[in-house]
């Protein structure tokens, strides 16, 4: 009887014969250990012995289950766990290693888990890179790092993996290499962020170039042992958002590209520019952020509105020029969810 790592190196190999991405092929095999874990606890030693009900278990377990924080995991987590659990049987069945799909009455998306986009206000993201400090080798490369991912909405893995060559400083445009889907894209940026980038070329990344390998030379974003990793940005980032006082929950490293994406539509930006900014090859992924930013300004009409809190004040005309540019940008989205019903478009699709 072969193990599951037996299994697993087959997947393994599949997946890079497909040519996937390597982040993932490698969160495809933590998926799997994490489910190899849970049937050994069940008492299951090969994956012939599971049965549909232990793929059900698991799924619970994962919804129950906390993360070394303390805290439960994301809904997008648990369903790319799951996810990459649906895919290995899959892979076993149509591969005649197993006569059935044990997963196949399992769906990609559990039913009843929801992801919810949270994002920073513009307050919020200003506070948040106004506190990180400067004056150190390290925290002008994080200030640099972090403003870049917010001005073109960039996800931790493009970031750190850009290279020199793809910054044109000059033009304040980058090239994203292989993005998610291995799509390339070009994209501006912020003179916020091209000051930040030329200072830390400048004046910090020559000093990490005599002590790494000759492989990550041409890495843009660089630490002691080479090109950064993304789990050292993630890390820095759960560090300054503290020091910010920062304190609201579910905020995490993937809402700095979701406030680029509500900050610009909530400024007037065409969906169709967000969606060639963010890279999105559909455009009913990048329609889902109007829908979150409707959800936003209901809440800060209730907020403000005398009738909509608890307490009554009296309306000035502040208040009324506040409430009809609230109105007037209701309408406008309005018009854009009419072109982009959220029936037709609003699903629970990666980003």
């Amino acid at each position: 009887m072969q193990s599951f790592e037996y299994f697993a190196l087959l997947f393994e190999q599949h997946l890079v014969g497909l040519n996937r991405a390597a982040v993932t092929v490698r969160f495809s095999l933590y998926s799997l250990r994490r489910f190899f874990d849970y049937a050994r606890g069940v008492g299951k030693e090969s994956v012939h012995d599971i049965a549909a009900q232990d793929i059900a278990g698991f799924i619970e377990h994962l919804q129950g289950e906390e993360n070394r924080r303390d805290a439960r995991y994301a809904v997008g987590t648990i369903n790319r766990i799951v996810s990459c659990v649906r895919y290995f049987f899959r892979f076993l069945y149509r591969n005649n290693y197993m006569l059935v799909n044990l997963a196949e009455q399992f769906p990609s998306r559990i039913n009843g888990l929801q992801a919810r986009k949270e994002i920073f206000t513009r307050d919020e993201i200003n506070r948040f890179l106004d506190a990180i400090e400067t004056e150190t080798h390290r925290g002008l490369r994080d200030r640099t790092i972090f403003e870049l991912m917010y001005s073109s909405g960039l996800r931790v893995s493009e970031v750190v993996h850009l290279d020199v060559t793809d910054i044109d400083l000059a033009n304040r445009v980058l090239m994203v290499r292989e993005g998610k889907g291995s799509r390339d894209r070009v994209v501006p940026f912020s003179e916020a962020a091209a000051l930040f980038l030329k200072k830390y070329i400048d004046e910090v990344r020559k000093n990490f170039l005599p002590r790494i390998g000759h492989a990550d030379e041409r890495a843009i974003f660089l630490s002691e042992y080479g090109r950064l990793s993304d789990v050292t940005v993630r890390k820095a980032f759960e560090r300054l958002i503290k020091e910010a006082g920062i304190e609201r929950p579910n905020l995490t490293l993937h809402s700095i590209r979701h406030s680029c994406a509500t900050h610009l539509l909530e400024a007037g930006a065409d969906v169709r520019y967000v969606q060639e900014l963010l890279g999105h090859e559909q455009i009913q992924t990048t329609v889902q952020y109007t829908h979150v930013m409707m959800e936003n300004m209901k809440k800060i009409y209730k907020m403000y509105h005398p009738r909509g809190n608890s307490m009554f004040e009296e309306v000035d005309g502040e208040y009324i020029q506040h409430v009809q540019e609230l109105k007037d940008e209701i309408i406008r989205r309005r018009e854009i969810n009419e072109r982009y019903p959220p029936e037709k478009y609003y699903r629970d699709k990666g980003d």
